[in-house]
């Protein structure tokens, strides 16, 4: 609506149809396999608001606002009539949230951003999602050193989710990387500590 200020109404459908290991993988006997080649293509439909503020030409805020609904989920079971793994067709999953982001750019080429984002993922019986944590945090830097030399640093939080064993506990991941230019034109060389 204004040079500062950008609006975005997105909607997505898309498609994965079932691999060949799905559909044909087999192995006979007690805790086998057998393929399926009944499945159907997994359909997702997106829907997503995004607010973009940009309060000076180096900085940027956005919020945004999210809907995923996955039908025809592929999962793996046990079929019950001879008790071999199988893939089917089990449902649907959905997914709602918010996410904010604010970044920030010097004239010299140094960045810091910090995003976060809060979803609510429900499986076909309405349960929590299995390891989708609600909450997750970035903030990175990058600096850059002179001669193209380019430093990072990246913290992650994930909060706790609910796995197949019980709760996982949230953490957090550091990240350090370097990028370093080659001889080679368009070509860049990166180390990284996680």
């Amino acid at each position: 609506p204004t040079a500062r200020v950008a609006l975005k109404l997105i909607h997505g459908l898309a498609y994965r149809p079932p691999n060949a290991y799905e559909m044909f993988y087999a192995t006979p006997g007690p805790a086998g396999q057998k393929g399926n080649q009944a499945l159907r293509n997994e359909r997702i439909r997106t829907s997503e608001f995004v607010a973009e503020y940009f309060p000076a030409s180096t900085m940027r805020l956005a919020a945004n606002l999210f809907r995923y609904s996955v039908s025809d989920l592929i999962d793996q079971a046990v079929d019950p009539a001879d008790g071999l793994l199988v893939f089917q067709n089990t449902g649907h999953t959905r997914s709602a949230g918010a996410g904010f982001e604010a970044e920030r750019r010097w004239p010299a080429g140094a960045r810091l951003r910090a995003s976060y984002s809060y979803q609510r993922a429900l499986d076909f019986n309405g349960a929590r999602l299995v390891n989708s944590p609600r909450s997750l945090f970035k903030l990175n830097a990058a600096l850059p050193l002179g001669r193209g030399v380019l430093a990072g640093a990246e913290l992650q939080y994930i909060s706790r989710r609910r796995s197949l064993a019980g709760d996982v506990p949230g953490y957090v991941l550091g990240n350090l990387n370097l990028t370093v230019p080659t001889p080679l034109p368009g070509l860049e060389c990166s180390i990284a500590l996680h």
